[in-house]
Parts: C-alpha cells; structure tokens; sequence
C-alpha cells in the first residue's frame, strides 16, 4: 500500500464520527492508547504510516467494504469508445448503460476518459455530432490489476465519480466503479 492510497487524517476524523465510533472504541480496535487518537485529531501528533494503515484498515472493514479481489465483481466486458467518435457516440453509451464514466480505448491502449461530471458542466450543442472525443476526454482512468482488493480502489471512487480498469495478465480485463461496490453479492 502507497502513502498516497491513505486518507488524510480529517477524512478518517469525518469518517469515525459519521460511523459513530469513539476515539475509546477506534483505539482498543487498533490496539493504541486513546490519548494517540486524541493528539492525531487535535493535530498535536502526526502518526506514523503504521497506524494510520491500521486505522483506514478497520474502518473500512467496519463500512463492510470489500476486501475481494476487484475482478470477482467489476464488470468483465469494458464498454468504450475511440479517440475519432464523436461525442454524441459517447453520450449514447452513458445514457444507455447509465455510466458515470466510459473509456477512451484506441487499439487496447487506454488513452483517456469521458465523465458525467464534465460532460455536466458543459452546454449541449448542435456541434456534438462533429465534436471528436479526443477533443473532449479527460485523464485516463487508473488502472490496477483485477487481483486488487476492494478496499485500495473504493476512497478513490467515492471521491471521483469514477471508474478503474483492470488488467490480467497485462491485458485489459474489466472495469469497476462505485456502483459496483453497492450493488455486489
């Protein structure tokens, strides 16, 4: 696990009180004097990685947050659209499928990505159907192996509206967004 896939501390001070667990209660779960919990959330102390891992770890795992392997419950087949589409042919895909995110592939190569988000703040035009995808895309969408645990990808998701692809083997696998954590078995 990276530095970076770890929330700050405000997000696990809002995400203890909006679980209603007490500074008592979060310290003898990770097995750390509650006076650690106290200074860390008056910012009088900044912890160490260790528990900060420990900490992401149970509340995450007290949230029901899956820790199954993404591809057990993403989607297997990677609806997408190409560089040279027009937008028009991306917004079909989202409407039809109710996507919050749909790739940009070109020749299995992940090149970027269209979001409701963007396409949200923008202002519906005739123009669309000459508008090419590549003019409008975003940043690509991570991508992970379908071996990740659930609990690394969904901070992520839930923060961005997004989606994550995933590979096997170095190929493209499948794909997960945040709807499939809700909707999973």
């Amino acid at each position: 696990m990276n530095v970076v896939d770890l929330p700050t501390v405000d997000y696990i001070i809002e995400m203890r009180k909006s679980m209603g667990i007490t500074q008592p209660q979060l310290a003898r779960a990770i097995d750390e004097p509650r006076s650690t919990i106290a200074r860390m959330e008056t910012k009088k102390y900044v912890p160490k990685l260790p528990i900060i891992k420990k900490i992401y770890e149970y509340l995450y795992k007290k949230q029901n947050v899956t820790s199954k392997p993404l591809c057990e419950f993403g989607k297997k087949k990677i609806e997408f659209v190409k560089p040279n589409q027009t937008l028009v042919k991306a917004i079909d895909l989202i409407i039809k499928h109710k996507f919050e995110c749909i790739p940009v592939i070109d020749n299995g190569i992940v090149r970027g990505k269209i979001t409701t988000m963007k396409l949200a703040t923008r202002k519906t035009s005739t123009k669309d159907s000459k508008i090419k995808v590549s003019e409008f895309m975003e940043e690509s969408p991570p991508i992970v192996p379908c071996s990740t645990s659930g609990i690394h990808v969904k901070p992520f998701l839930e923060s961005s509206s997004d989606c994550v692809i995933l590979t096997k083997k170095g190929e493209l696998y499948g794909l997960v967004t945040l709807w499939d954590f809700l909707n999973q078995k």
